[in-house]
């Protein structure tokens, strides 16, 4: 079987979270399937880069490969308020940067697999740039009349078309081929001189036509903001919310977009986080993680009084 190549970008910060992600990977892998891991890391310290190697030699058909990244070019369009990070920005050059694949995944680190991925690989991209899952947050935004209209359409001036049909950048299909010869990377790098909102998400977005992008199932790219759709049912269509609801009950990928995420808090049962605690417990960062999230706890708590 051919290997899947899979591109993650984090910093230090993200280390440990791309632990557990690659540990996800080991955990749901068929024994057949081989992955080639390249990690893009910003200023990811001697010790975190080890126990990441440590981490994906334990997984038999699984190749790992740390590559060092410079980010300092898009230290301008991260705003610091927000919980994203420039190394995301180098998912916009895998294309050149990993020359020898015609096709890769691109996956965020705050995130688990729940199953193998050879069937999202194995996504048709016979004339599409890449694909990806709809936002659900960008949805949530549109029903219930939030910042999203203004800022993209009358801000930006983007198509009524485009932005109905904006895309979750955490997991892509990349179609590289494409990328490369129809010089996509040129179109990125023109669209990434403003400072948009969500930084390469919406650069992605509104740099490749809205025919040229594939539609992914949301189970592909789950997240985690059950409770919100719920409370907003009624202003989704039928079909799309039926589809947010199989992803929630059978999750390829869990994916916690947003500020809300497992290692910020340690309430259990909610949203999913126990999933992602118990893959975590597997790692040399367990321990970290949850005095990190207790921390943290611990610190709103103090903020509130």
């Amino acid at each position: 079987m051919t290997a899947i190549p899979i591109a993650l970008t984090f910093d230090n910060n993200y280390a440990p979270q791309a632990g557990v992600f690659i540990q996800s990977l080991i955990d749901t892998k068929r024994p057949e399937t081989k992955y080639i891991i390249h990690a893009f890391g910003d200023g990811v310290e001697a010790y975190e880069r080890r126990q990441l190697f440590e981490v994906a030699e334990k997984g038999s058909g699984i190749s790992f490969y740390y590559h060092a990244i410079d980010v300092r070019r898009y230290a301008d369009s991260v705003d610091k308020d927000r919980h994203m990070t420039a190394s995301t920005f180098f998912r916009l050059h895998l294309a050149s940067i990993l020359p020898q694949y015609n096709k890769c995944l691109y996956l965020d680190v705050d995130m688990i697999c729940c199953e193998d991925l050879s069937e999202l690989f194995a996504t048709d991209m016979n004339g599409f740039v890449f694909a990806a899952a709809p936002e659900i947050n960008h949805m949530l935004g549109i029903v219930r009349g939030g910042w999203q209209r203004s800022y993209y359409i009358d801000q930006h001036g983007w198509p009524e078309e485009k932005f109905l049909n904006y895309r979750q950048a955490g997991v892509l299909v990349l179609n590289l081929e494409m990328i490369r010869k129809h010089g996509f990377e040129k179109r990125f790098e023109e669209a990434s001189a403003k400072k948009y909102k969500l930084m390469d998400q919406d650069i992605i977005n509104i740099s490749v036509p809205s025919e040229q992008i594939r539609r992914l199932h949301m189970r592909w790219n789950f997240v985690s903001s059950y409770g919100r759709v719920m409370n907003a049912r009624d202003r989704f269509n039928e079909d799309f919310l039926s589809e947010y609801i199989e992803a929630y009950e059978n999750p390829a990928i869990i994916h916690w977009a947003g500020s809300a995420k497992p290692w910020n808090s340690v309430e259990r049962g909610h949203a999913l986080h126990d999933r992602f605690w118990s893959v975590a417990l597997k790692t040399p960062w367990y321990t970290k993680l949850m005095l990190q999230c207790a921390m943290k706890v611990a610190a709103t708590e103090i903020g509130a009084r």
